[in-house]
C-alpha cells in the first residue's frame, strides 16, 4: 500500500500490535520518498524506542510527532527521542502511561528551538508519580517560538520561569495544579501576551489565590480563562476577574458551591467584554473539552 503512495506526508497509526518491524517497512517507505512531515502513534504498544529512532532519522523534515499511550518507550524512549528530533519539529505532543522511568533529568534535555506547540501529559494513570517538571526550565530555554504548551507537571517555581522564557507564548494549559500556590503568581515579575490560561486541579485556589493571578501581569490580555475546582471561589473572585482582565471574553469556572445564578448576572456590567460565563457541570463539560481539544487554533 505504502508503494502506491510515494508522496505520503501525514501518517497515523492506531495498532496495539505495531512493531519495530512494521516500523522498519514505514522507514524504507520515508527513505523512498524524503521522510513524513507528520508521525501520529496512539496505543502502539509494542514500539519501542529502536523502532522510534529509526524513524526520526528517516525523517529529517519532520514537523509534528505524537506519541500516545505507546507503552514499551518509557524513559530511554524519551531521552533518544528527544535526542534525534528534527530541528525543524513545530508540534510535540507526549501523552498517555508510556513513560515508566522517566526521571527529572530527562526533561532537561533541550526540544527544538523552533518548536510552537508542545503537549506533554506524562503523569496520566498516575505515571510517572514523582516528576514536578522542574527540568522544564532547561529543556525548553531555547524554545523561544512555542505559542502553545499544554502540561500536566506545574510547580511554584516553574511557572514563572516558563511564563519569563517563553515570550511568544500566548495559550498555557496546565492540567494538574496540585502543586501551584498562590505565591507562584507573586514571583511573576513578566509574562507574554497570554490570551488562554486553564487552571486544573488547583486545589488552593481560594479567592486570594484569585487575586494575587490577576495582580499579576499574567491577567492583563487574557481572552479565556478557566479555573478548577472553584467550591472556595465567591463574588470576590468575579470582581477580581472582572477588574484585571479587560479583554475576557470566556470564563469557565468549575465546580462553584458559592458563586449564585445572581451572583452571576450582576458581575456581567463589570465586564469590560461581553463575557460568556460558565459554571458547574456545563463548566466541567468545557474543562475536559479543552484539555483534550489541543488542536483548537488560538483567535
Amino acid at each position: 500500500l505504502l508503494l502506491r503512495m510515494p508522496r505520503l506526508a501525514d501518517l497515523t497509526v492506531r495498532e496495539l500490535r505495531f512493531t519495530d518491524k512494521l516500523a522498519g517497512q514505514l522507514v524504507a517507505a520515508a527513505e523512498r520518498s524524503g521522510g513524513f512531515e507528520s508521525l501520529d502513534f496512539r496505543s502502539c504498544q509494542q514500539l519501542t524506542e529502536r523502532g522510534l529512532v529509526a524513524l526520526l532519522s528517516a525523517c529529517p523534515s519532520l514537523r509534528r510527532l505524537r506519541l500516545s499511550d505507546c507503552r514499551a518507550l518509557g524513559g530511554v524512549g524519551y531521552r533518544l527521542a528527544a535526542a534525534r528530533l528534527p530541528p525543524g519539529l513545530e508540534q510535540l505532543r507526549l501523552t498517555g502511561w508510556a513513560w515508566p522511568g522517566l526521571v527529572e533529568a530527562d526533561l532537561a534535555l533541550p526540544l527544538p528551538r523552533g518548536l510552537r506547540e508542545l503537549e506533554l501529559l506524562l503523569n496520566q494513570q498516575g505515571s510517572p508519580a514523582g516528576l514536578c517538571g522542574l527540568g522544564l526550565r532547561a529543556g525548553l530555554a531555547g524554545c523561544r517560538e512555542l505559542t502553545k504548551l499544554t502540561l500536566d507537571l506545574c510547580h511554584s517555581d516553574l511557572l514563572p520561569a516558563l511564563l519569563t522564557q517563553l515570550p511568544r507564548l500566548r495559550c498555557l494549559r496546565l492540567t494538574d495544579c496540585r502543586r501551584l500556590t498562590y505565591q507562584a503568581w507573586g514571583l511573576t515579575a513578566s509574562s507574554p501576551d497570554l490570551h488562554e490560561l486553564m487552571l486544573l486541579q488547583w486545589s488552593s485556589l481560594t479567592d486570594e489565590a484569585v487575586a494575587d493571578l490577576c495582580a499579576s501581569p499574567v491577567a492583563r490580555g487574557l481572552r479565556r480563562l478557566c479555573l478548577s475546582p472553584c467550591l472556595q471561589l465567591t463574588r470576590a473572585s468575579l470582581a477580581s476577574i472582572a477588574s484585571s482582565c479587560p479583554w475576557l471574553t470566556r470564563l469557565t469556572l468549575n465546580g462553584c458551591r458559592r458563586i449564585s445564578q445572581a451572583d452571576l448576572q450582576l458581575a456581567q456590567p463589570a465586564f469590560e467584554q461581553r463575557v460568556e460565563l460558565i459554571i458547574g457541570r456545563e463548566a466541567e463539560a468545557a474543562a475536559q473539552k479543552l484539555q483534550f481539544l489541543s488542536d483548537t487554533e488560538l483567535d
